[in-house]
C-alpha cells in the first residue's frame, strides 16, 4: 500500500512491453477468418495459440493450447470425451445445473458426471452446438503470453463461458 507521499512501484519493462502488446494480438485474432464446420477444408495450424469461439450471439469461449488444429479436433469431434471437449464439458454443465466444478469424488465429479445419463446428453448436446460455432484464432509460442491474452480478450469480449476462479 503507498501513502500519499510515495510513489506507486512501476511494471516491470519486460512485463509493461507484454502488456502493450495485448491489443494487438486480439486485433489479430478478431481479425482472424472464421472456421467452421461448413468448409472442412478450412483448418488451424498445428501451432500454439489462443483461440475465440463465436455463434451468432457473440464471442463465447477464449482458450489456449500448443496445438490449434488438435484442439479445435477435440472439441469438435463427435467422439471426443470430456477431456478434449472441455468447451462442450462447460456448457453440459450449466445446462444441467452442474456448473460448480468439483476435484473431490462423488457427486459433481466429472467421473459422477460421465456416469449420469442427463449430464451426458446434454453433453452430447453441447458438442453438436459447439460444431455450428465459428474458431478464430492467433499463433502465439510464448505461454505467458498465451495466457495474458487469453484473459485480456475473455475480459473485452466479456466471454460469457470463460471462469477464472479455483475452487
Amino acid at each position: 500500500m503507498t501513502t500519499r507521499t510515495e510513489k506507486p512501484a512501476a511494471l516491470d519493462p519486460e512485463f509493461a512491453k507484454l502488456v502493450e502488446r495485448l491489443a494487438p494480438l486480439h486485433a489479430m485474432l478478431m481479425a482472424c477468418p472464421p472456421i467452421s464446420d461448413a468448409d472442412p477444408k478450412s483448418k488451424p495450424p498445428e501451432a500454439a495459440g489462443v483461440y475465440l469461439f463465436t455463434n451468432a450471439d457473440g464471442p463465447l469461449y477464449v482458450g489456449r493450447t500448443r496445438n490449434l488444429r488438435k484442439r479445435l479436433s477435440g472439441h469438435r469431434k463427435e467422439y471426443s470425451k470430456t477431456q478434449s471437449a472441455g468447451f462442450a464439458f462447460l456448457l453440459a454443465r450449466k445446462a444441467t445445473g452442474w456448473d460448480k466444478p468439483t476435484y473431490q469424488q462423488g457427486e459433481g465429479s466429472r467421473k459422477w458426471l460421465e456416469e449420469n445419463p442427463e449430464f451426458m446428453a446434454a453433453f452430447e448436446l453441447a458438442k453438436g452446438q459447439v460444431r455450428t460455432m465459428t474458431f478464430r484464432y492467433v499463433e502465439i509460442e510464448d505461454a505467458i503470453t498465451q495466457s495474458m491474452l487469453e484473459m485480456y480478450a475473455a475480459f473485452v469480449l466479456k466471454t460469457p463461458h470463460n471462469k477464472f476462479e479455483t475452487t
